[in-house]
């Protein structure tokens, strides 16, 4: 209820979720961990852009079926935009390399390559289950009217055991 207050005051909201899996390239069995990312691509991200190789936009490249995906996995499994990459049950072609990423830091280092996929794709691949580890990241944009000290203090209180940034935070 006190989220949907805050909507009410012109908060827009979106969940990015974040987890690893192994992922696997057509016609070569030998898996490589990576780190998954399932947004919203219609809302993700609030601030800056993604880049992505070949040009275009996260909007309309990134759909249920597709994943973008950082260059380094595409020289580890020895594979290119196009092909069929398979996660969890699912098979999914490679739409496009992720150039520029607004909130990479925030994500984490060195468990593997990142995949990006659609929120309801990460639900089709079957990886999500009771007991399963995954990051849940609620990210917030607010209207020109609200001041993000005193959202920030407001989402405190909402969830308290949260961690809450503000996205121009180096941390």
């Amino acid at each position: 209820k006190q989220l949907d207050a805050l909507r009410a005051q012109g908060v827009r909201e979106t969940v990015a979720t974040e987890t690893v899996s192994m992922a696997m390239v057509e016609g070569d069995p030998v898996p490589l961990l990576v780190r998954l990312k399932a947004v919203d691509p219609r809302d993700y991200p609030f601030y800056g852009t993604v880049v992505l190789n070949p040009a275009g936009e996260l909007g309309s490249d990134l759909n249920d079926k597709t994943v973008v995906v950082d260059d380094n996995l595409l020289v580890r499994l020895r594979t290119k935009v196009g092909a069929q990459l398979k996660i969890g049950g699912r098979w999914f072609r490679i739409a496009a390399v992720i150039e520029k990423e607004p909130d990479r830091m925030t994500a984490g280092v060195g468990l593997g390559p990142r995949v990006m996929m659609t929120r309801q794709a990460m639900g089709e691949t079957g990886l999500l289950q009771p007991g399963s580890r995954a990051t849940e990241r609620y990210l917030f944009a607010l209207s020109d009217k609200l001041k993000v000290a005193d959202v920030r203090v407001r989402i405190e209180k909402i969830l308290p055991d949260a961690q809450v940034t503000y996205f121009r935070e180096t941390s």
